[in-house]
């Protein structure tokens, strides 16, 4: 399954470059963060995929859609900028074992309240190609 071989990929990546872990240490999560985590956090979340095939029709490669953000407290995106900007020199034009390449594609950013505290989101899709 070419979707787990990504997410463990992105895992692996982003857990063993010491500046990032400087940054966020360990807190690098599938889907959606344990209640409770301490801010910044990585959360990345699979959006979708979709066979490459041949002339034949035989399945290629996978070419998937993979949002990666960074989540912080407070008003402002500052804490989150050099996080988001680390991930992307990590991912952008990376492969390894089950994973073709990736390539950085839109960004985006958005905020949030929940019971008085302001919570901001920055981060990119990336294009991965599996197999």
């Amino acid at each position: 399954m070419s979707v787990i071989s990504a997410d463990q990929w992105i895992v692996s990546m982003l857990t063993v470059n010491a500046e990032l872990q400087a940054l966020i240490g360990n807190r690098v999560f599938i889907d959606e963060a344990p209640q409770n985590t301490v801010f910044p956090y990585v959360v990345f979340q699979f959006v979708y995929g979709s066979p490459v095939t041949n002339n034949s029709v035989d399945k290629i490669m996978m070419d998937e859609v993979w949002l990666i953000k960074a989540v912080g407290e407070g008003r402002n995106y500052s804490t989150l900028a050099p996080i988001v900007s680390l991930i992307e020199s990590i991912i952008h034009k990376a492969s390894g074992t089950g994973v073709i390449g990736a390539v950085q594609e839109e960004e985006f950013r958005y905020s949030e309240t929940e019971s008085g505290e302001y919570y901001k989101h920055l981060g990119h899709y990336y294009r991965i190609f599996t197999q």
